[in-house]
């Protein structure tokens, strides 16, 4: 039944982004679409604002979150706030498309921010719902959807157009070795977390790995790992690294690739998944997104497979 419901709720979001994505890219050329971004974000924005604030007032715990939500629904939607952010990363101001990917990133940042702080290193809160086949491939899929989504795909480009957009080339031997060269950069960055962790959070390591394992499951084995490598290199770096970076900058993408990973706690991991991030972001912008989903789906599976043998 939940891969049913996982099945059904990814069509139902790709059916959105693809909507959305159609508006938001017809507004360039319509007021009233614009204007009507504007409502769209602009509405649950304020009413979370005034609620959060009500909240506030009333010594209400959820008052913050709500008025931290609704501010990053709404500042961008003001023009010298998306100035001033294009001062810092390759944003044109003047655009709906950059004006509603602002609104969506900043969003999402403060969402997984706020979850992350509320796991603190408490990893057990999480549980260990285990993931299916079906479930991973949903997941893959979504991903992959709201990447040439958010490119345009069948509205302001084709698919060979998006796909050069996402950073897409065709892999040679040299682009597999860079790829390799970089999944040992990366164990070297996450080792490094990984020994921050034991020496200042001691014992959240072991709780990590507990829930980590569970969750797996059936994927702890060379089939299963290498399904997780595929899916989450190509999902997370089409999206993150091909069409966010080229716009929110390789920090910004990198800080929001750490915030995705809860499961790791308010912990030194995620800060070596930050690395990781910053990493990944130099490869795609050096040589390509398909060297970073190489990389991606590389270190996954090598994770994985090591994680069942200790």
């Amino acid at each position: 039944m939940a891969e049913v419901v996982a099945v059904a709720v990814t069509a139902g979001l790709i059916a959105v982004a693809f909507g959305l994505s159609f508006w938001v890219y017809h507004a360039r050329h319509d007021r009233s679409a614009r204007v009507g971004l504007y409502l769209l974000l602009g509405l649950p924005g304020i009413l979370l604002i005034v609620a959060g604030a009500a909240f506030l007032v009333g010594q209400q715990r959820d008052g913050l979150t709500f008025l931290l939500i609704g501010l990053s629904l709404t500042l961008p939607l003001v023009s010298p706030f998306r100035a001033l952010v294009g001062r810092v990363i390759p944003l044109d101001p003047r655009s709906p498309v950059h004006m509603v990917g602002l609104s969506v990133v900043i969003t999402a940042m403060v969402v997984f921010t706020i979850s992350l702080i509320n796991v603190g290193t408490d990893v057990a809160t999480l549980g260990t719902t285990e993931v299916s086949y079906i479930e991973l491939i949903a997941q893959a899929v979504l991903l992959i959807s709201l990447a040439y989504a958010a490119v345009g795909l069948w509205v302001a480009r084709g698919f060979s157009e998006a796909s050069a957009r996402l950073g897409l080339r065709r892999p040679t031997f040299g682009t597999v070795g860079i790829a390799i060269g970089f999944v040992v950069l990366g164990f070297i960055v996450t080792g490094i977390g990984g020994v921050m962790t034991e020496i200042f959070q001691p014992g959240l390591t072991e709780s990590i790995d507990e829930v980590m394992n569970e969750s797996l499951g059936a994927f702890q084995n060379p089939i299963g790992a290498l399904a997780i490598g595929i899916s989450a290199g190509v999902g997370e770096e089409l999206l993150l690294r091909g069409a966010l970076q080229p716009r929110f900058g390789i920090v910004l993408t990198s800080v929001l690739f750490a915030l995705l990973h809860t499961q790791y706690g308010f912990s030194w991991t995620v800060v070596g998944l930050f690395g990781v991030g910053v990493l990944l972001g130099i490869e795609r912008k050096r040589y390509g997104t398909t060297a970073a989903i190489i990389t991606h789906a590389l270190y996954n599976t090598a994770a994985v497979l090591l994680s069942s043998m200790y």
